[in-house]
């Protein structure tokens, strides 16, 4: 194998690492985003929120709403990344091609409507999250919570 077949190789080799590497970093930590925020249940919420001094807080508990809801909103947009980015690179292996600039306003703007529809996902599931860990609260109906509102 002469030198020029071997720096091309490794230049075919360099560009499909470049193009693997951000899709597996994406995919590991969609795992982790998902996973963190499926182990935030509101029975784990209400416990989070009654341990330590003063007893249950309301205002830590939706503080917890909001997180378990973002994280798994992040998650799943997360993961729309992910495969958008597989099916970029499956599509276009070995093409040459130019950029076009009307694609690039066109795929910023579908970005910033799902980012807006993912804004109005994670309020419809942090109110259903808050709305669970107040039945849990008041199944357990206690002064000391009661008093924390």
């Amino acid at each position: 194998m002469d030198k020029e077949a071997l720096t091309k190789d490794i230049k075919f080799i360099f560009v499909a690492f470049k193009s693997t590497l951000p899709i597996a970093l994406t995919g590991i930590s969609t795992y982790f985003l998902i996973k963190s925020g499926l182990g935030l249940t509101p029975e784990k919420i209400v416990a989070l929120s009654g341990s330590g001094f003063g007893g249950f807080s309301v205002s830590l508990a939706d503080s917890f709403c909001r997180q378990s809801a973002d994280t798994l909103v992040g998650g799943i947009l997360l993961l729309l990344s992910l495969m958008a980015q597989a099916n970029n690179m499956a599509t276009q292996r070995g093409l040459n091609f130019e950029f076009s600039k009307r694609g690039i306003v066109l795929g910023i703007s579908f970005a910033l409507f799902l980012c807006l529809g993912a804004l109005q996902l994670s309020d419809y599931i942090y109110k259903i999250n808050k709305e669970k860990v107040s039945k849990i609260v008041y199944a357990n109906e206690t002064p000391s919570i009661r008093a924390s509102e």
